[in-house]
């Protein structure tokens, strides 16, 4: 869908091409990869898949997303491109990370709401990559002989990680990169071992995928790439494999930096450059912008440039949140929990041990059954561990969870050559643990799921309240200064319709406007609504 709409962003009506030569693409695909399936099969395939797009569906629309983030520059680029920004050379309006940073995730989003008319539908990606992650990570630990149900087991903690579990309830782009970070790490082992068309297929198109949709991926994605073309000449010059092994490996990354630089993250990796800019800006060169100085916990102030320092303290620390980086933060025992800890995952983004509150101690149990049963023997599992380290470690705040969620997938890897063991301990142990990591994982998005539906009921019922005080109509939502909301997003909602901007606005219920109390960084703030008649082009329905 993203290339479709790269492909065709230079004609007026880009959109709808987009949305019909997308179909076209994913019937093609289907016919390439499926064409050997019998009737039966067939019908059993698109079941799954219609059934997997119906939850994914069911999923994304019960959640609003009541991130800041996700309200704010998020929705800004998904609005300019419904609106009719041209991606490739068009300027969208507002701040400088709508205009610069990784548009993938965006362009997906921005066409789904344009096919099936709602909002909040755009969000679906990262539910779609779970549901990738979970079948092809499950195809893997079952390669690895490790059995049909502890794959199983090890697969739903490894796509329902505690970084993408609430934040597909979001348009945060985290989760969904620790998911391709996984998919492209599982595939290239699967390319050293047994490689099938697949498996490069996949490598290219996650890894792709992971540079166009934030500018880590394009670090995670040069490392695993250089990685794999390393041991394949290896294998080749000192093991004699053959030089076959090692073009098909050359021939899918370059098709994976090719497509995820030069037509998936055109923009901003090479309008950037035409603008004179790094081709990381805004995050690199002369005129960064520094988003961490205010960020950091106040703790890491001891330990300047110590970023293995900053990682263990994160994780052996007590989960907290973002807004709270000034309060005193303190290390834990691992199993404990605080209330405060749980109350750190309202928002998507947690900053010390986000990873969950019984991270810690899950992983370090992992390790110990990993030591027990000689994991290091199982060189599948070592290899990925060793690229889930290299990709982790380049980024200097991989502290934070959120900028390393692959670090998620270890106590998986570790428990792989656990349960190919023949001790029933030792398999009742690793099951305990999947367990638990799974409760973890869990607690991570019920925590979101619950705030966010209790802001979503606060929204409907104020709109709610407009319409039948005010009637149905079209408003325009006045932001208060220091409020970056969108709120066009919900038009349509009670029958209100929301617009960019109306002509002529008369002020409702009081005077000055009609209040919704939904920022949910600045609760105080108050957002205005107004009624008029819409003059900035047709509003979301």
């Amino acid at each position: 869908m993203t290339i479709s709409i790269l492909l065709l962003s230079a004609i007026h009506s880009w959109l709808p091409l987009a949305a019909l030569s997308s179909f076209v693409l994913l019937g093609l695909l289907y016919i390439v990869l499926f064409r050997g399936l019998s009737r039966k099969q067939h019908v059993l395939l698109v079941g799954i898949l219609l059934a997997s797009a119906f939850v994914a569906a069911t999923v994304t629309l019960f959640f609003d997303d009541t991130s800041y983030d996700g309200r704010a520059y998020h929705t800004e680029a998904i609005l300019a491109l419904l609106r009719g920004v041209n991606p490739l050379y068009g300027h969208i309006p507002g701040s400088v990370w709508a205009n610069h940073y990784p548009k993938a995730t965006w362009y997906f989003a921005s066409l789904v709401i344009y096919v099936f008319r709602n909002y909040q539908l755009g969000k679906v990606y990262t539910v779609i990559l779970m549901l990738a992650c979970m079948a092809y990570s499950g195809d893997f630990f079952r390669k690895r002989g490790v059995g049909s149900v502890n794959s199983l087991l090890l697969a739903t903690v490894t796509a329902l990680s505690p970084i993408a579990l609430p934040q597909m309830m979001t348009f945060y782009v985290d989760g969904a990169l620790g998911l391709l970070i996984v998919i492209t790490i599982l595939a290239a082992i699967n390319i050293i071992y047994a490689p099938t068309p697949v498996d490069y297929a996949l490598f290219a198109t996650a890894s792709s995928l992971a540079i166009a949709i934030k500018f880590t991926g394009l670090a995670y994605a040069v490392v695993l790439c250089c990685g794999l073309l390393a041991i394949e000449l290896s294998l080749w010059l000192i093991f004699r494999r053959g030089p076959n092994a090692f073009r098909a490996s050359g021939m899918a990354v370059l098709a994976a930096v090719s497509i995820g630089v030069l037509v998936l993250g055109y923009d901003p990796y090479v309008t950037n450059m035409k603008q004179g800019l790094h081709p990381l800006y805004p995050l690199a060169g002369p005129n960064k912008r520094d988003i961490m100085a205010r960020q950091r916990p106040v703790v890491f102030a001891e330990y300047p440039d110590a970023r293995l320092h900053e990682f263990a303290y994160s994780f052996f620390a007590q989960s907290q949140a973002i807004q709270n980086r000034t309060e005193s933060s303190h290390l834990k025992i691992p199993f404990t929990v605080s209330k405060r800890e749980l109350m750190s995952f309202i928002n998507p983004d947690a900053m010390l041990a986000g990873w969950g509150v019984f991270f810690s101690g899950i992983t370090l149990v992992s390790l110990i059954l990993f030591l027990r049963v000689k994991g290091w023997r199982e060189i599948p599992a070592v290899l990925a561990l060793g690229f889930v380290a290299a990709t982790a470690v380049i980024n200097p705040e991989f502290w934070w969870a959120r900028f390393a969620p692959q670090i998620a997938v270890v106590p998986a890897l570790l428990l792989m050559p656990v349960f190919r063991t023949s001790s029933s301990r030792m398999l009742a142990a690793a099951r305990l643990v999947v367990a638990l990591f799974f409760l973890n994982n869990l607690i991570c998005g019920a925590v979101l799921a619950g705030a966010s539906y209790a802001k979503s009921k606060k929204l409907n019922g104020e709109l709610a309240q407009l319409a039948q005080a005010s009637g149905k109509g079209e408003y325009w939502a006045y932001n208060m200064p220091g409020n970056k909301v969108h709120y066009d997003q919900f038009s349509g909602r009670k029958g209100i319709v929301i617009c960019p901007q109306i002509d002529a606005p008369r002020a409702l219920l009081p005077s000055d406007g009609f209040p919704l109390s939904t920022n949910i960084v600045r609760p105080e703030a108050h957002v205005l609504l107004v009624r008029g008649k819409c003059s900035s082009g047709p509003p979301l329905q």
